[in-house]
């Protein structure tokens, strides 16, 4: 899959969260091996969705739920969601643990805005 057609899946996916989750304000980035150029025909896709504040079913629950309603609208490709609280996002130091500061900030090196 190309850069273009991975930027086309996942906005299909964050508008259905936008669509679910509107007072939450959330955004999406694409990241992994499709924006580094590293994608081999059998990659997932990789997004990002930065939220405002924690829904009532965890940002676990809001991955899975996304990727859940991608599949069942018709995607078009293995979609691999990670949510993460925009306040972590902004200010990587105050991330919970050693894996999320390590993993934001390499993510933030290389990543497509939606």
């Amino acid at each position: 899959m190309d850069l273009e057609k991975a930027i086309q899946e996942a906005q299909k996916a964050v508008a259905i969260v936008q669509e679910r989750y509107s007072d939450k304000n959330v955004r999406g980035c694409l990241f992994g091996s499709q924006v580094d150029g590293t994608a081999r025909p059998d990659s997932d896709v990789d997004l990002l969705l930065l939220i405002e504040e924690v829904p009532l079913q965890g940002l676990n629950g809001i991955a899975i739920e996304v990727e859940r309603d991608y599949r069942e609208a018709g995607g078009n490709c293995d979609l691999h969601v990670t949510a993460v609280l925009k306040s972590e996002w902004d200010d990587v130091n105050h991330a919970p643990n050693t894996f999320w500061r390590e993993f934001l900030h390499n993510v933030q090196s290389n990543l497509v805005e939606l």
